[in-house]
């Protein structure tokens, strides 16, 4: 492929897309997996998510994002219980979605506020005590590549459910800042749910770890000190030094 020759490196954002470079031929020697970096809010008014009692899903409502397959999943658990559920987004399924949430058990409640600024969507973060990202492969190859919205929740201490599938696996712990589920495994996804939705101590937790692990892997300011490095050492910037010393 002619594009590959004339790229130096490659900085694919998680080790799944890495992955999917190499096996296209690219030479390990031009790939660099980059995570995106998140703002890492101060602790202060983030509260716990054992605190709150909601679940939140922030995406495009299109095939690939999955919301279908948490509406079936909360309709499993809301049979015996309340479940209070955000959809933020738009997109092609919205109408088929809202007439899914109309047909679920009298306990789940669930909400379409539409898109929103990332601001709201920060603010909906520490209102919830969960971020679901039930994202699947579809036919046409669509593909979580990292998916960002799981990093900005773990930055707000909040655990994260997610489908095993992309490069979600790199963005959440198993079992210490979240759960990773079979892709697809609706009865798996609800019991997920239910799971932290039934144990606050889980919750916070698993919040805190969420927090702790996106400061060490996600935090913008220090993600972007990682790139300045990793473009230093394959020549594509110069550092202040050199500029000194070979001057325009």
């Amino acid at each position: 492929m002619r594009f590959v020759e004339d790229v130096r490196l490659f900085l694919p954002v998680s080790e799944f897309l890495g992955t999917r470079l190499l096996e296209s031929g690219v030479p390990p020697s031009r790939v660099a997996v980059h995570y995106l970096g998140v703002p890492i809010p101060s602790g202060d008014d983030l509260g716990s998510a054992a605190e709150c009692s909601a679940v939140l899903f922030v995406g495009r409502l299109v095939e690939s994002k999955g919301c279908d397959l948490l509406l079936q999943a909360v309709g499993d658990i809301a049979r015996g219980r309340r479940v209070d559920v955000t959809v933020v987004g738009d997109g092609p399924q919205r109408s088929a979605l809202l007439k899914q949430a109309a047909g679920l058990p009298p306990g789940a409640r669930v909400r379409f506020p539409g898109s929103l600024s990332q601001r709201a969507v920060f603010a909906l973060m520490r209102q919830h005590r969960m971020l679901c990202v039930p994202s699947v492969d579809v036919a046409s190859g669509a593909s979580e590549g990292l998916g960002l919205v799981a990093c900005e929740a773990a930055a707000h201490g909040r655990p994260v459910i997610a489908f095993d599938t992309g490069g979600l696996r790199e963005t959440l712990i198993h079992g210490t800042t979240g759960l990773l589920v079979q892709r697809r495994d609706r009865r798996n996804l609800a019991e997920a749910l239910e799971a932290i939705l039934s144990d606050d101590a889980m919750a916070e937790a698993m919040g805190h770890a969420a927090r702790q692990l996106a400061v060490e892997k996600f935090d913008l300011s220090r993600q972007g000190r990682r790139l300045f490095e990793k473009l230093l050492a394959n020549g594509l910037i110069c550092s202040e030094s050199d500029r000194e010393m070979h001057p325009e």
